[in-house]
């Protein structure tokens, strides 16, 4: 079985980028997935993008109306996980298609001691 792995999306006005982000986790290689996407107060438009997915079973949107300290987002953002592993990045970056499988393949090999 393979172990779901949490991702969590932390995002503030990046409009530009946010569907790349998004996107780059659905077309991950590796299917057992969720992603929590956290934006702290967008007034870019940014919210706009975001509720296109609210859709999707496997995203939750945290959308804020205020932006707050992103360690306090983060910690939202953690509380409504649900998978064994957990994998953070932000709203301009994006995942290489094949990024979560070799990450989950790596902690598989690891001793019980890790």
């Amino acid at each position: 079985m393979n172990p779901k792995v949490s991702i969590i999306l932390l995002t503030y006005n990046q409009i530009d980028y946010i569907d790349e982000a998004i996107n780059s986790i659905i077309e991950q290689t590796y299917k057992n997935w969720e992603l929590i996407v956290s934006d702290n107060g967008s007034d870019d438009g940014t919210h706009e993008i975001l509720r296109k997915y609210e859709n999707n079973k496997r995203i939750k949107l945290l959308i804020y109306d205020l932006n707050d300290y992103v360690t306090k987002r983060a910690n939202q953002a953690l509380k409504e996980v649900s998978g064994e592993y957990v994998s953070l990045f932000y709203g301009d970056d994006y995942f290489l298609p094949n990024k979560i499988e070799e990450q989950v393949d790596c902690f598989k090999k690891l001793s019980n001691e890790w």
